[in-house]
Parts: structure tokens; C-alpha cells; sequence
């Protein structure tokens, strides 16, 4: 009897060692950007949070670095990637062109706002963004999340790239000695603040921070749903001391419609129920809201799981595409 009851509690615990194995084995992958800028830290978080509570529902996170929103898109077509950080504007255009996009792509939460940032040597003659016309501008590698915002910019203005007198793809690292030197007259970026890339140009020389109109502003925002007004903080950067009014994405988490339920749950769950350890584990999150979490950045029907989550917690995001 003994030895029966043995050989039972053996296999009930066998086979509850493998369903835990099993569960401890799925692993995901959330792809992010360069290890220099926002994005990485921002899924190493998210990762982070996740992990935590592995042993209760079994899925390991880890946060890869990738060139950006674009391979992210590309790689989480492939399914390469599980989850990917992607700028709002971008997650806008996969889901209209289907080269960017082949299978339907999902959004899960969006994180925090990226001002469109412009930064020029404080000796320069450069004031406002009118005085860019026939200046030497550099936007960042080709995969950059910037090019969108400045093609929305430039046609807002009614300019065209060629209304600079060059327009350079500077890998991030190579900006700040080029800017400094003076063989660009503007470097722009469309990112979290404070940043590690700007932050090396101010040290190596003194900048200024230049804006856009509110008409301007006015005009993005009502016309691309991607955009939202924004702001880069007076006193981030040493020689700045007013906030500087500018347009801005936000960086954003998807997935793809045929990801896990539970795992895109889980995730969502281990976010929302941790934001505020979240919003210390960088400058960037800090001022995290809550509500445009739900409301802003977030074009792309919402993943089931995500969903699932703000109905148990009485969550009712207005996001379009809801079901």
C-alpha cells in the first residue's frame, strides 16, 4: 500500500516537475534599440518586472538590442522577436503597408513621449527651425524612427529635405564630434529625455535647444493620430533653461495577433501592477502616466491579452479596433 501510494506520488510530482519545466522554458524576447539610447533600458525594465514573478507563471524576458523600430517591425514579421519598442509613428505605418507588416500587427501599452528634438551649437545663428533652410542637418542613420517625424515636419512647413544644404545619416556615436567641430549645423532626434547621446554632445561642447511654433504644433498633432505635443524640460541640458515646445511620438509595446494570450496578459500585468518601480528604474519614466498608457501612441488594434487585462482591472482604454 505504502509502496503504491509511493509510486503514485512520485508520478503526480514527475509530472509536475516537467509542467513546471515546461513552463519555466518559454522564453520571450522584447527587441529594442541601441544600447546607448532609451529603448533598451526601457525593455530591460519591462523584462526585469516580468521576471519577478517567473516562478509563478513561467515565462523568462529578455530585452535584445536591434537597430530600431523599423528591424524591430521587420524582425517581429519574421517572428524573431515576441514583443518589439517601436515608435508610434511607425507602429501607425505597419499597420498600413503591408510590406512593413505581414502579419497583423498588435499593440500592447504605450510608454513614454519622445519629443522631436533639434539641438545646435549655442554660437550658431540658428534660433528657430526657419533658420534651418540651407544648413547641414544630420538625422541619423537610415533605420532611425526620426525620418517620419521630420517628413510630417518638413510638410507641415512646406519644405523638402533639399531646402537644407545637406542632410547627413551620422551614426549616433559620430554626431556630437561632428556637430561640435562644426561640420554639421544640427543634429535631430526623435527621443526619450534625459539622453545618453545628447548628454555626450553637451560635454564636449556648449548647444542649444530650438523648438517649433504652436501653430505648427497645432497643425501635427490634429493631423497625424501618431503625434502628440511635447516638450523638452527646461534645465535637462546644461545652457538650457526653458522648456522647449516641439512635437513628440511615443514609444510604444507590440506584438503580433497570433502571440500567447497569457504571455501578452502577463506582461501587461507585471507592467501596470509595478509602474511605480518602473518609474524609477530610469530618468524617462519618471513622469509616466498612467491614462496616456491607454489613449495615446497606440493605432494598432489592441492585443486580446492586453485587453483582457484592462477589463479585469476595470480598464476600458480608448483605443480603436477594440472588440
Amino acid at each position: 500500500m505504502n509502496k503504491c501510494l509511493l509510486v503514485i506520488l512520485t508520478g503526480v510530482m514527475a509530472a509536475m516537475w516537467s509542467a513546471s519545466s515546461y513552463a519555466a522554458d518559454r522564453e520571450v524576447t522584447i527587441g529594442t534599440a541601441g544600447v546607448t539610447g532609451v529603448y533598451y533600458p526601457a525593455g530591460g525594465a519591462i523584462c526585469r518586472l516580468v521576471n519577478r514573478n517567473k516562478k509563478e507563471h513561467g515565462i523568462h524576458c529578455n530585452a535584445v538590442s536591434s537597430k530600431g523600430s523599423v528591424n524591430n517591425l521587420e524582425a517581429l514579421d519574421r517572428r524573431e522577436l515576441d514583443f518589439a519598442v517601436v515608435q508610434s509613428d511607425w507602429q501607425f505605418f505597419a499597420t498600413q503597408n503591408p510590406t512593413l507588416s505581414k502579419s497583423t500587427l498588435r499593440s500592447v501599452f504605450s510608454l513614454y513621449t519622445e519629443p522631436f528634438t533639434i539641438m545646435v551649437r549655442a554660437s550658431s545663428n540658428i534660433q528657430s527651425w526657419d533658420d534651418l533652410r540651407g544648413k547641414r542637418v544630420n538625422i541619423g542613420p537610415k533605420e532611425s524612427g526620426v525620418w517620419r517625424t521630420l517628413d510630417a515636419v518638413l510638410a507641415a512647413k512646406k519644405m523638402k529635405k533639399s531646402d537644407f544644404q545637406k542632410v547627413s545619416h551620422l551614426r549616433w556615436e559620430d554626431q556630437a564630434r561632428m556637430l561640435c567641430n562644426s561640420e554639421v549645423d544640427a543634429i535631430m532626434m526623435t527621443i526619450g529625455h534625459p539622453n545618453a547621446n545628447l548628454q555626450s554632445v553637451v560635454r564636449q561642447c556648449d548647444v542649444r535647444l530650438i523648438g517649433l511654433d504652436d501653430a505648427t504644433i497645432s497643425a501635427l498633432v490634429k493631423q497625424h493620430p501618431y503625434l502628440v505635443r511635447a516638450a523638452v524640460q527646461g534645465g535637462m541640458y546644461p545652457g538650457n533653461p526653458m522648456a522647449v515646445p516641439t512635437i513628440g511620438v511615443k514609444a510604444t509595446l507590440v506584438t503580433h495577433a497570433e502571440q500567447d494570450e497569457k504571455v501578452v496578459y502577463e506582461v501587461t500585468r507585471a507592467m501596470l501592477n509595478n509602474l511605480d518601480n518602473f518609474r524609477t528604474l530610469h530618468p524617462v519614466f519618471a513622469n509616466l502616466d498612467e491614462k496616456e498608457m491607454f489613449s495615446e501612441g497606440l493605432t494598432a488594434t489592441l492585443h486580446s491579452g492586453a485587453l483582457r487585462y484592462f477589463r479585469d482591472e476595470k480598464l476600458l482604454p480608448p483605443v480603436r479596433g477594440q472588440k
